[in-house]
């Protein structure tokens, strides 16, 4: 992320002790009993995965009021795993603004174990896969200009 994102993005990064909904929850109402972030610029909420994003959204409209939160609660609110029943279904239902589509790895990590074995070869130290945007850029884009 920081080798591509441009410089005019400012980053606050959340940390959370575990990759649940009460972990994203604890993280942003722990940030916003901070006086100093009610007067943070936030433009969008990018959680490490789908239920972070969840509770993050949660905190948001618990912990805010007013005018702050009709702002906040209109952020994007994005996530990671796009699983059909969960991310994909709450991107539907507009819990969340978009979803990272990962897809399964056992098959791949299986196919790399056995050619390795195979070719007698160490199996690559890494192995890049593509990631799926939910729903689609285009369709992003053209909710983003209806929203703004």
């Amino acid at each position: 992320m920081y080798a591509s994102k441009p410089e005019n993005i400012a980053l606050k990064i959340l940390k959370s002790g575990n990759w649940t909904e009460d972990g994203g929850y604890q993280a942003v109402a722990s940030w916003l009993r901070h006086s100093t972030s009610h007067r943070q610029q936030v433009d969008a909420v990018q959680a490490q995965n789908d239920v972070l994003a969840l509770g993050a959204k949660k905190a948001i409209h618990e912990w805010t009021s007013g005018e702050e939160r009709k702002t906040k609660s209109r952020l994007p609110f994005l996530g990671v795993d796009g699983l059909p029943k969960t991310g994909q279904e709450w991107v539907n239902q507009r819990l969340l603004t978009a979803t990272v589509i990962i897809p399964p790895m056992a098959g791949t990590a299986l196919e790399i174990v056995v050619a390795a074995i195979r070719k007698q070869i160490r199996p690559p130290e890494r192995t890049l896969v593509p990631a799926i945007s939910f729903p689609e850029p285009n369709v992003l884009a053209s909710q983003a200009s209806v929203r703004v």
